[in-house]
């Protein structure tokens, strides 16, 4: 630590060294900009931290600028020496000369002041505890889960496969520093930066190799699911899984070339699920390319996957901030928020006019859709007495007679 360092201390920080049991311990802290900037935030030791230093609880103040006995082998030049009083803290610098100068520090409230600008619209002491699943976490999948860690959201479940290539940096939350890593850790990391109360979860796997009872184990605990992956395929197996556990679900998308996109919420087990939505929305989405966009292969779906076409991050952006207020309205209750609720299930948002969808740059529409009676997820029990011409019980009845039927085979 330099002499002339910026040291700040969370008030956090304190608490935790004050509730400790033992007399004395290890500083760990983050030195930024070549150890001009001295962050002492948390008193565990974690990834980012460098010992700096070591801390006294319950002992007197040195009486001359000597280092104390107990800790003359351990204090380097640069360390920091704390004594822990009842309500505060005294800091000392050891310097080259192995001396003890005093140390002035600044002490931030940080939990108070960091969400003091959303004080008004919400408690965000809600949200600390409120556990959400991000599936796919590119572009719109990243910028979502950062922006529900600043609002105060304080557990995330991570799934995604991919690793961070070149080209995803352009538009993605990561950057050059995480090419090759999965973005899962990526992104995991990228929160832990931007939020004080943090628990995550990763999982590196792809959704539509997994059975559904492993995915239903990872997901159950959870309050809210995002649906931002573009494989169609992986939202109809996260919407399955998500309407068995009577999760609500918001699954966001943006259109190829980012002329606008939409968002569509599930409140499982009321309303539509994300396969009535693609039911009622199959016709608006074939043929979606004007002649004066040129791109021959604009929306195609290659193995469930919509074949990438250029677009600005600040266009998928406008989508996924949709997406994340819409999840923050989901994850409180009316009577807890200011924020209103947009109309609807079913956003659309305009980037630019589009001669099949916006007459503007910048609209927005709101729908409202119904369930689909003839839907396989969320009215299957309901299919399948319209198509057996039995009910579930009796379904249920028919299956194990006819299995019983079924000869076995002898070794």
């Amino acid at each position: 630590m330099k002499e002339n360092s910026y040291l700040i201390i969370s008030n956090e920080f304190l608490k935790e060294l004050s509730s400790s049991s033992q007399f004395e311990g290890e500083l760990w802290g983050v030195l930024l900009d070549e150890g001009s900037v001295v962050q002492l935030l948390h008193s565990e030791k974690k990834d980012s931290t460098k010992l700096s230093g070591y801390w006294l609880k319950s002992q007197p103040l040195p009486s001359n600028d000597t280092l104390p006995t107990s800790l003359e082998n351990k204090l380097e030049s640069g360390h920091l020496l704390a004594f822990m009083g009842q309500l505060d803290l005294t800091l000392y610098r050891v310097t080259d000369q192995r001396k003890l100068v005093p140390q002035p520090y600044h002490k931030l409230e940080i939990y108070a002041s960091y969400y003091s600008r959303t004080t008004g619209l919400f408690d965000s002491e809600l949200l600390k505890n409120k556990k959400v699943a991000v599936v796919g976490l590119g572009t719109g999948g990243s910028v979502i889960a950062s922006e529900l860690a600043k609002a105060g959201v304080g557990r995330f479940v991570l799934i995604d496969y991919d690793r961070l290539e070149v080209h995803n940096i352009a538009r993605h939350i990561c950057g050059l520093r995480d090419l090759g890593r999965y973005k899962t850790k990526a992104v995991r990391d990228y929160l832990f930066n931007v939020s004080l109360v943090m628990e995550v979860e990763t999982y590196e796997l792809d959704i539509n190799q997994e059975s559904g009872d492993s995915l239903s184990n990872i997901l159950k605990d959870c309050d809210l699911i995002i649906g931002a992956t573009d494989d169609e395929y992986a939202k109809e197996v996260l919407n399955q899984v998500a309407w068995k556990l009577k999760i609500p679900a918001v699954y966001g998308a943006a259109y190829s070339l980012g002329f606008g996109g939409d968002v569509f919420l599930a409140f499982p087990p009321h309303g539509a699920c994300y396969a009535c939505f693609r039911i009622a929305t199959s016709d608006d989405f074939s043929n979606i390319v004007p002649e004066n966009f040129k791109i021959k292969d604009y929306g195609t779906l290659v193995q469930g996957k919509i074949v990438p076409q250029p677009a600005l991050g600040l266009d998928v952006h406008f989508i996924s901030l949709i997406a994340a207020r819409s999840a923050i309205t989901t994850l409180l209750n009316r009577d807890e928020l200011v924020m209103i609720p947009y109309p609807g299930n079913y956003i659309r948002w305009g980037n630019q006019p589009h001669p099949k969808f916006f007459e503007r740059a910048l609209e927005s529409q709101f729908f409202y859709l119904e369930s689909n009676v003839q839907c396989p997820v969320c009215h299957s029990a309901e299919l399948l007495q319209a198509t057996l011409k039995l009910s579930l019980e009796q379904a249920e009845i028919e299956a194990k007679k006819l299995l019983a039927s079924i000869p076995k085979v002898e070794n």
